[in-house]
């Protein structure tokens, strides 16, 4: 398998080639780890789920055709600046490039880092609960464009809540939500799919089941990776 190395701004990004595991999500054997992580040693535990029954979950916050041959699984944090950088620069262009053209489906998964951003986990409990209105994409993109506002507040609810209106989202429903458990076990099946996978920094990405860039890299680099996994997936 060959491997290509570069940096950025502090952050690292690794490129796949050749053999891909079983998606996320896909079904596996009882004990048998479904992929590894290139040279580091890390597996992904099996699911349960199929993929259907997966983009159930991921469904509002999913970007793209089902028929894309690529799903790329970007595991996020809305306090993160560099998750930002990638929100408001990079990803536009790859929506427009491969996602909108139906070659690429984006699935968003929430990986605060708690110990760092302690308003990331509220953000995206208020995010999920914006999904559950089929507003995901608006609000994620409030909460990036407003995060220098709100990533120093003590209790940042009722900004979030005031964001409402900005994203199209009933406010009602989302006070009314953000008080319930059932979004805490959304947020908590998030970190636990990137505690799975063992993902550190953020934001990372995810393709059957290995990651193949980490960082808020150049849009080059990206085109560069995406390119090579359309590249693979033509040759199955």
């Amino acid at each position: 398998m060959s491997k290509f190395r570069t940096a950025h701004a502090g952050m690292s990004m690794l490129l796949l080639g050749a053999a891909a595991a079983a998606p996320l999500g896909a079904q596996t054997r009882a004990g048998q780890a479904q992929s590894s992580i290139a040279d580091r040693g890390r597996t992904v535990r099996g699911r349960n789920d199929a993929p259907a029954n997966e983009f159930g979950r991921f469904a509002a916050r999913t970007h793209g055709s089902a028929a894309a041959p690529v799903t790329v699984y970007e595991f996020s944090d809305f306090q993160c600046p560099y998750c930002r950088q990638f929100a408001t620069e990079t990803y536009p262009y790859l929506d427009s490039l491969y996602v909108k053209t139906g070659r690429v489906r984006w699935v968003f998964v929430n990986r605060p880092k708690v110990e760092k951003h302690p308003n990331a986990p509220l953000a995206a409990e208020a995010a999920l609960c914006a999904a559950q209105q089929r507003k995901f994409w608006a609000f994620h993109d409030a909460l990036f464009a407003t995060q220098d506002t709100w990533a120093g507040m003590p209790h940042p609810n009722v900004y979030f809540i005031g964001l409402a209106d900005s994203a199209g989202v009933n406010r009602q429903a989302l006070s009314s939500c953000l008080a319930r458990d059932d979004v805490r076990a959304l947020l908590d099946a998030d970190m636990q799919d990137g505690m799975t996978l063992n993902i550190g920094g953020v934001p990372s990405f995810v393709v059957d089941g290995k990651l193949v860039a980490q960082g808020a890299l150049p849009r080059e680099m990206f085109v560069h990776t995406i390119d090579s996994l359309l590249a693979t997936h033509q040759q199955r």
